[in-house]
């Protein structure tokens, strides 16, 4: 019996939890945490906003129902900071390529297609 507490006390931790003054007065209170909960969901919702209504007006895809209604991602503006290698890619992407470059693409591209070719037969 005597081992039994003695185990309990040992497993408890005596490491303090640690929170910041100002998050622990405004969860001080049901009123503070509701209104938080209710911060979280609206921001929540605003990331998934984008998504809006737009008319699908392509003629090759025609249909008898002029209701019919496509969902687009609105674009977002970029709020994320580029970081030095995004940048470097992108600009990478867009310099001139030199012939080895591109012939070194070219006989990539051909192995891919050359690979798919032969998993389809099999």
């Amino acid at each position: 019996m005597e081992e039994e507490m003695s185990n309990s006390i040992r497993r408890m931790s005596t490491r303090s939890r640690k929170v910041a003054p100002k998050m622990a007065a405004a969860l001080a209170s049901s009123d503070n945490r509701t209104q938080a909960m209710l911060a979280r969901l609206e921001a929540l919702e605003n990331d998934n906003a984008g998504m809006e209504m737009v008319q699908n007006d392509d003629d090759d895809e025609a249909s008898l129902d002029e209701d019919d209604q496509v969902y687009q991602k609105k674009q977002s503006k970029s709020t994320k900071r580029k970081t030095r290698q995004a940048k470097a890619l992108e600009d990478a992407k867009k310099a001139p390529r030199t012939f080895l470059e591109l012939l070194n693409e070219v006989k990539i591209m051909k192995a891919r297609h050359y690979s798919l070719l032969f998993s389809r037969e099999c």
